[in-house]
This record gives C-alpha cells, structure tokens and sequence, in this order.
C-alpha cells in the first residue's frame, strides 16, 4: 500500500502540543478571565447607567434655559448677570445659598460679582446638590429625591433589565454589606450626584460559580485530551518511523537479492546468446543452449512481472471486477497439466483429487494459476526429491477451497511470515530463492476478491490453503 505523507504525523504532533499548552494556559488563567470579564460587563454597564443620568440632567437643564416652567427634579433655580440675580425661580425672593455659590467657584466659573463664603462657613453638602452653568448664567439648586424617583430609578431599571446583573444606588449612609448583592464594579456618577455611586453586580452569584466550575472542568478535559491526542501521534509516529525503517532494510535487502536473481539469468543467457552466435555447434549444444534461453527468459519475466504488479497495487490495488472469471475446474486442470512436467523432472509426485469441484464454480482466472504456480513451484524447489504434492478441491459454505500440500520438510515455526512482502523461508538457498514477493501478492490479490490463503503446518510438510470466493 503507499505509504501516508510524513506530513502528518508532524501535524498531528504539533497540533497535540499546541493545544495542550492552549488547553492548560486556559485552565490555569480561565477563572481570573471570566472574572475579569464579568468585572468588564459590569463596568460597561454602570458607565451606561452614569451616561443615563447624565443626558436627563442634561435634558433638564436644557428644559429649564428654554422656557419659564421649572422641571420638577429642580428644586430652585437663580440667572445671574453682572453679579446680580435677573430671574429666579422656585426661589420666592431668596438670594443663592452661600454653598451654591462655592459650587460655581469649585466649577471654575464663578459668578461675576458673587463672592463664595469662606470653607468653615459651608454647611454640609451630603444631601445637596447644585450646578452652575456659566453661559446662560444659571445657579439650579435640585430636589434630590425628585431625581432619585424621576431620573435615577428609572435609569437602574433600564440597566438592569437583564435578569442576569443587578444594579444598585448607593447613597452616603448605605451599608454595602446589607445590599445582598456582590458589587463586580462600583463607581461615583458625574457631578453633581458624585456624592452617589453605582453598583453593578451578579443576579445568581451561584450560577457564575457553576458556571466557573464547568469552564475549568471542560478545558482540563480539553487539555488531558489534547494530552492524549499528542501521546497517541507520538506513538504512531514512532511506529510508523520504526515500520518504514523496517521496510526500507528489508526492500534493500530484496534488491540486492532481486539484482543477483537477474544477473544469474542475465550471465546464462548472454553466455548461450554468444556461443550460438559462434556457430560450429552440434545439434545437441544447440539445443541445450535454446533451452537455457528459454528457461532463463522464463524465469527473468517472472521476476520483472512480480516487480511490475507488486509496485502497480501498491499505488493502485485490483478488484473483482478487472480479473477474467473462468469455470475453476477448468483453469485448475490447466495449471496442473502445465505444472506436471516440471514436478516429474525434480523427482516429485502429484496426486490430484477435484471429485467434488461443482462445474459452476469460477475464479479469477489469472490469479489462481498463478496460485498454483506458485505454490508448485516452492514446492518444486523445496520439498525435496521423492516428496509428494497433493492437490485437493473441497467444497464449503460459500465457494469452494483449494487445498495445496506436500510432504517436504515443512514451513518453519511461523508460516505467516511468508505472506509478508520481500520475505522468503527459512530454507531457502543461494541461488534457488525467489524475490520473496510471489505469496505477498497473492495474498493481496485474493484479499481484493474476497477470498483468502494460509499457511498451515502439515503432518509432515507444508499445507497452503486457498478459499475461493463466489463470484458476485
């Protein structure tokens, strides 16, 4: 099969630190920054709240420049010019207190005229508010509990609308401690209510403690499987590295073994090709040479042609459908009739057993002769002189099984091996050992088909097992 990109086990590596370390860095500051930005909406809305009040004192003072009527959050109002009151109102003939007018001097913008009582003759301001407004020339003095029910309350109620925060006024003699509610954020409002501040806390202080608890659980979880995933890819990784290390020793190994395979035949057919080119032979040498050219060139063809397949379904593995499907009695009866020679020359008996071979069984024809090629010829080389190779078709549930043995020295202790590409057996021997990728292939080939062989230890001998699957 092709091997999957180096890519990605580093991208999986990298991915796993790095969200391993995002993981525990948010665990470890999440509930400093939920906190934090709890605190952060609280304070955008006290600074809506104080923006609230602000535009209807606004809004008031510009009601009380635009006309005779006096709004009802202003208590008294004075104009001055020139140092004298021109126009008063709510005022029944009462000059300014002396402690609005320190209101214009602490405003930096004190009436013409007006001279502010000293500090030690002010009276408190805890309960009085006043603003100058130095353009139309205005002193206003405010109800302020007319502010507080007509300005102040509604603001809160806007503000707090959310079910999830509270909003809270506090007044110079509040107790914080008695309001039942913990401030995220407290600020003053803008004068001439500085002496007020606002407070913007959590409705449910318990469900943002929950809420805590569930963020921290979930990013640790996120973090141990972050840690989890960068272990796995670790290991992966690390196989996968030892597994190509493999592969790539053992192909070396394969190569060479395949170069020598080629350069024996290669010897034998150059070395026949010139001593015919020489002419002067007997009708005997002739045809021992043609022979060996044949053979030579059979056996060079096989080598290149597993070459060929073996790196054709790495890239691209064969299905059912590219196999020609024949009647399996029939391509079986050729096989062995092409096998039989060969088997006879190397001193080997064959018995053939297809009694129970249904006519309207089929197969892959290409791939089971190559099947019993193969396995006739390891049989061939070794099995051994005077050993017996058995044939046999059994039927079973779904298809038929192909059944190849012999009564040679056997597989050794771990039949599977031989199934694994660029592997050979143990008792293969210089000069008679294949390119060890023949059952590799059709292993792979049968798998594709939806059939199967093994390996199997005889009593004695070697016992190959091949299920051929339905046709579908």
């Amino acid at each position: 099969m092709k091997e999957p990109s180096h890519r990605w086990p580093a991208l999986a590596v990298a991915s796993g630190l790095v969200l391993t370390a995002l993981s525990l860095a948010l665990a470890a500051y999440s509930k400093d920054l939920t906190k934090e930005a709890a605190r952060a909406e609280c304070a955008a809305r006290a600074s809506y709240l104080g923006f609230l009040i602000q535009r209807g004192l606004e809004a008031r003072l510009d009601d009380l420049a635009a006309g005779p009527s006096l709004p009802v959050e202003i208590e008294r109002a004075w104009r001055l010019s020139e140092g004298a009151v021109v126009e008063q109102r709510g005022a029944e003939g009462q000059p300014p207190p002396a402690w609005l007018a320190e209101v214009a001097r602490f405003e930096r913008a004190p009436p013409p005229g007006l001279r502010p009582l000293p500090l030690s003759e002010q009276g408190p301001r805890g309960l009085r508010a006043g603003t100058w407004l130095p353009g139309p020339g205005w002193l206003v003095q405010w109800d302020l509990p007319a502010l507080k029910r007509a300005l102040v309350e509604p603001a809160l109620s806007e503000v707090g609308a959310d079910a999830r925060y509270r909003c809270v006024l506090i007044e110079p003699d509040t107790r914080r401690e008695e309001l039942e509610l913990k401030l995220r954020f407290e600020t003053p409002l803008f004068p001439p209510l500085s002496s007020w501040n606002v407070g913007v806390g959590y409705a449910d202080e318990s469900a943002l403690r929950w809420g805590l608890r569930l963020q921290t659980a979930v990013l640790y979880l996120l973090a141990l499987g972050s840690s989890l995933l960068l272990v796995t890819s670790l290991t992966l990784f690390a196989r996968r590295e030892r597994r190509a290390s493999l592969q790539a020793q053992v192909r070396e190994q394969f190569l060479a073994r395949a170069t020598h395979e080629l350069q024996t035949p290669l010897a034998l057919l150059r070395a026949s090709v010139e001593t015919l080119q020489r002419g002067s032979l007997s009708d005997s040498d002739r045809e021992r040479c043609l022979g060996i050219v044949g053979r030579e060139e059979e056996r060079v063809t096989r080598t290149v042609r597993r070459l060929l397949r073996y790196l054709r379904w790495e890239s691209a593995p064969p299905t059912g459908e590219l196999w020609r499907w024949e009647p399996a009695c029939e391509v079986i009866a050729s096989a062995l009739d092409d096998a039989r020679p060969g088997l006879e020359a190397a001193g080997l008996s064959l018995e053939v057993d297809l009694a129970e071979c249904p006519p309207e069984a089929e197969a892959p024809c290409e791939l089971l002769r190559d099947t019993l090629s193969e396995l006739l010829a390891n049989a061939r080389k070794h099995a051994g002189e005077g050993a017996q190779v058995s044939v046999r078709l059994t039927r079973r549930e779904a298809g038929v099984r192909l059944i190849v043995s012999d009564t040679g020295p056997g597989l050794g202790p771990n039949p599977g091996a031989l199934f694994e590409p660029w592997k050979q057996g143990e008792g293969a021997e210089e000069g008679r050992a294949g390119s060890g990728l023949g059952l590799a292939l059709l292993r792979e080939g049968w798998s594709h088909v939806g059939g199967a062989i093994r390996a199997e230890a005889g009593d004695p001998g070697a016992r190959f097992v091949v299920d051929l699957p339905p046709r579908a």
